[in-house]
Order: C-alpha cells, then sequence, then structure tokens
C-alpha cells in the first residue's frame, strides 16, 4: 500500500481488513486509526470509552457502537462538546473524504477510512 500524504490511497476491502489483521491482529477493537487532521490516534476501546459518557442514537433509535465510528471518525468527534478533551470533528466521508478509499464488493458503493495508525505516522 503507498500512503502518501497528497493523495487518497485505494484497497480493496479484503486488501484493507487484512492489512488491519497484519498490523493489529484479529480483534477490531485494537485496530488503531490516525486522524488526518489533528492526529489523533484512536481504538474501539477509545470509542467505547467515550460512546458511555457521550451515547448516539441512530435516527431508527437503535445504539451506534464503537466499531460503528471507528476508523471513519476521529475520537474527538465521539467525545463531543465544544472542546473535547482530545482530537476534533474530523470523520472520513462528506466533503473531506479518506484518505482510504475501500471498494465493496457486489457493487457498493465505496467505504471511506482514516490510514491505520502506523501507517499514517509513517506518511507525515
Amino acid at each position: 500500500m503507498t500512503a502518501l500524504n497528497t493523495g487518497m490511497t485505494t484497497l480493496t476491502h479484503n486488501d484493507w481488513r487484512a492489512a488491519g489483521q497484519d498490523l493489529f491482529g484479529s480483534d477490531l477493537m485494537s485496530w488503531r486509526f490516525a486522524c488526518p487532521a489533528c492526529g489523533d490516534v484512536a481504538n474501539g476501546h477509545d470509542f467505547a470509552a467515550a460512546l458511555s459518557e457521550n451515547p448516539r442514537t441512530r435516527l431508527d433509535g437503535s445504539v451506534v457502537q464503537a466499531l460503528d465510528l471507528l476508523g471513519s471518525w476521529c475520537v474527538g468527534r465521539a467525545i463531543g462538546g465544544t472542546e473535547p478533551t482530545r482530537g476534533c470533528d474530523r470523520t472520513a466521508y462528506g466533503l473531506f473524504r479518506g484518505p482510504v478509499r475501500v471498494t465493496l464488493p457486489d457493487g457498493r458503493p465505496p467505504m471511506f477510512s482514516f490510514r491505520f495508525a502506523d501507517t499514517a505516522q509513517a506518511a507525515r
């Protein structure tokens, strides 16, 4: 995988999952992602802690889980408030996407992700 500060990296879903498992193992809660805006590095346990303090629900009333946000939100957004104790409010989707585009099987639209922490730090 080529990680450049200035560009989008595109991976298949299988390659993205394999890269995460190579770096962090099979426990998704241990996967670490780096926010491209503020540099904060967070894993699933960080998001679980933030959501326990600031629970969120979807429009259908279901509860948002840590793995729903991991890799696509900076932990500061989950912490919430006007001045989060860490992080910022960046997401991997919306106006500023990525910097990783993950192509999904079966013609589904791609998902966007932050870089894995180790590769993000190497790209700076």
